[in-house]
Parts: C-alpha cells; structure tokens; sequence
C-alpha cells in the first residue's frame, strides 16, 4: 500500500495504490492527516487500489468529510466503488461517496 502526495500549487493530489484496509490503517491515516494538515483542496486518484475493506472506505469517508467540497475524485477504481456499494447502500450514499460521485447515486 502506497499512498502518494503530489503537490499542485496549493493542492494536492492523494494517488492510493494497493490495499487500503485495517492491515494499512496507521500508514493510511498518517498521509491522510498530513495531506489535511498541508493541503487545503484535495485531488483523489483511486485507481491503483485492488483491495478495500471497510476501514479503508471509512479513512476516505474521514478525508471527505474534513476536506468538504475541496475533496475531488479524479480516478476510481471499481473495487472501491462495488465495495461502497455494497456497505454504503444507495439510501446513505450521499454521506460521502455520492457527493464525489453523482453516477454512483443517481445509478442507485
């Protein structure tokens, strides 16, 4: 599991590749608050991840809750989006992931 920050003039992008689950949630959460401590607009590039379980989508939910509407998902990868769609069921969806993904709720 590998998380990259790459700085954008004020932004920055968070590349998630690998597995974000319990096993990773220290190192998740450690880049995840150092982005949020640096940062204050926030890119977010999922499609490296090949694995999610529901600590990893809860670190997410974190960091777009924190970041608001400064947090931007720009790549998906669909281990991410089946899992939120299978513990985030559509009724909820708009707590977190159907704010960043407007297909994932209206396909609900």
């Amino acid at each position: 599991m590998t998380i990259r920050i790459i700085d954008k003039e004020g932004a920055c992008r968070l590349v998630f590749d690998g597995c974000l689950t319990a096993e990773f949630s220290r190192e998740l959460e450690d880049r995840i608050i150092e982005a949020l401590r640096r940062y204050t607009r926030f890119e977010v590039d999922l499609s490296g991840v090949k694995e999610v379980d529901q600590c990893g989508l809860h670190l997410l939910h974190i960091l777009n809750t924190l970041g608001g509407s400064h947090v931007e998902t720009v790549a998906d990868s669909p281990v991410v989006v089946e899992a939120s769609r299978e513990w985030y069921p559509p009724q909820h969806a708009g707590a977190w992931y159907g704010r960043c993904h407007a297909e994932y709720a209206q396909a609900a």
